[in-house]
């Protein structure tokens, strides 16, 4: 169908600025009427170890073909993926324990749970919704407009992701789905900050003046 030999593929948006790497694949591979699991069986080279995290895939070659496919630079490419972050969030890339990065499942009431820190009201206000790399990092649990992030959705109060294991075991961005709660199918609404929130990001505003 497509190749990753191709110069351009036909729907190549570009990552938008802080946008994470399994967030502008699934917008990719949404605009070529494909699921991510599809888009990189058909478009991407293979990567291995590496299917639980797509945020954490280090192999050059997929950057590189990412690159041609997309029409930027593999650099460009590689800065939505934790991989340039080494040295600088984190010391050494270890695959599925970086320091300081949240993982994509956390334990909740005894269950280990998908689940992800987000701005619901970002995710509202954005033209196309995306999600942002900085959302990840241990280390910035604020959004500076908004105030601090959740890992729950407002209105039914379940555990927000956008991956999804797929039929294969390994991960999957539903088509337009950043935006959306997966369980209770609600798009995101502007919400407004509590007023200890305020207080906290108020504080953490200070302390990285």
């Amino acid at each position: 169908m497509f190749s990753a030999q191709t110069s351009l593929w036909p729907i190549h948006p570009k990552p938008f600025d802080g946008e994470i790497l399994s967030s502008w694949l699934s917008r990719i591979g949404d605009g070529l009427g494909l699921s991510l699991y599809q888009f990189r069986k058909l478009c991407l080279p293979k990567t291995v170890g590496e299917s639980s995290d797509i945020d954490q895939i280090t192999n050059p070659d997929f950057f590189e073909a990412l690159s041609r496919g997309a029409g930027i630079t593999a650099d460009q490419a590689r800065r939505t993926g934790f991989v340039s972050d080494e040295g600088r969030v984190y010391s050494r890339l270890v695959f599925n324990n970086l320091e300081w990065i949240a993982p994509l499942s956390i334990m909740d009431k005894g269950r280990r749970r998908a689940s992800l820190p987000f701005c619901p009201s970002c995710l509202a206000t954005d033209k196309v919704p995306y999600y942002r790399k900085h959302w990840r990092y241990g280390f910035h649990p604020v959004c500076p407009e908004h105030g601090l992030l959740t890992n729950l959705c407002p209105e039914c109060q379940q555990h927000y992701v956008y991956v999804g294991p797929d039929q294969t075991g390994g991960v999957n961005v539903p088509s337009g789905v950043i935006g959306v709660c997966r369980q209770c199918e609600t798009r995101f609404r502007r919400t407004t900050i509590p007023g200890l929130e305020h207080s906290v990001l108020q504080l953490v505003t200070e302390i990285q003046a």
